[in-house]
């Protein structure tokens, strides 16, 4: 399942995978470990820290006798400088509209990353490949890092709105916008908002961290689960919507 009501899996071919078995070590693409995309970009974070990007069509293999999906595009915008110290991408979030992606990698950092669209081979804005693809993991830049070293989860809001939530082990969601100017002399933005529910007296023992964390189609609400118990929505502006939670349990 792909959310975003852009692209729903049912039945698929063989597992996806940023590569076969015969490139995958010379690739170092590792695993799949997340997805996120629209109708056009399908995006695999992966366990070595690459997002990979993938066609939609699986294109039949005969020399395996299998399937497989084509790989279109790929990146390594989260290593500082080749350093991979942030570990695999568990978790992604993609906006076309905002051409960006977070990603939320294994260490706790989460990444948010933009479209160059200054690379040459540009058709209307996008990077086409061979089959008329948009070329996107290729294109992605690291424009700053997001959250505390605690992410566990990143949301794209509608791009009316411009942000981005993201949820962080404590149990808290961070709001952050996404054009908004951060101090690129330490390269970290910060939130505008910030949504606990250590508000209402509960500790992150209590709850544990947030596991999901989601816009509505009108970037009205967002809404975020945690791993032990409780589910919470609040208005884009902060305001608490509702709370399985009892305040002052």
């Amino acid at each position: 399942l792909l959310d975003g009501g852009h692209r729903r899996m049912g039945s698929l071919p063989p597992m996806l995978s940023p590569v076969n078995e015969e490139s995958a070590a010379p690739l170092n693409d590792g695993v799949c470990l997340s997805i996120a995309g629209d109708g056009d970009v399908l995006l695999l974070g992966t366990s070595t820290g690459h997002i990979v990007q993938c066609s939609w069509d699986a294109r039949s293999s005969g020399s395996t006798g299998g399937s497989s999906h084509d790989v279109v595009s790929r990146g390594d915008p989260c290593a500082d400088g080749g350093d991979h110290r942030h570990g695999a991408v568990i978790r992604l979030d993609y906006s076309t509209e905002m051409r960006a992606v977070a990603a939320v990698m294994s260490s706790g950092a989460c990444a948010l990353l933009r479209i160059d669209d200054t690379m040459d081979g540009i058709v209307d804005g996008d990077l086409v490949g061979r089959a008329g693809e948009k070329r996107v993991a290729e294109r992605l830049r690291l424009e700053r890092w997001l959250g505390e070293g605690d992410s566990t989860c990143a949301s794209f809001s509608p791009p009316s709105r411009g942000t981005v939530a993201v949820g962080a082990s404590t149990g808290a969601v961070r709001l952050y916008r996404v054009d908004s100017e951060a101090d690129y002399d330490v390269h970290v933005a910060t939130p505008w908002h910030v949504l606990s529910p250590a508000d209402w007296g509960y500790a992150p023992a209590d709850t544990g961290g947030c596991a999901d964390v989601r816009w509505t189609s009108n970037g009205g609400a967002v809404a975020a689960g945690w791993w032990r118990r409780g589910i919470a929505a609040w208005s884009a502006n902060g305001c608490r919507l509702m709370c399985t939670l009892r305040q002052g349990e």
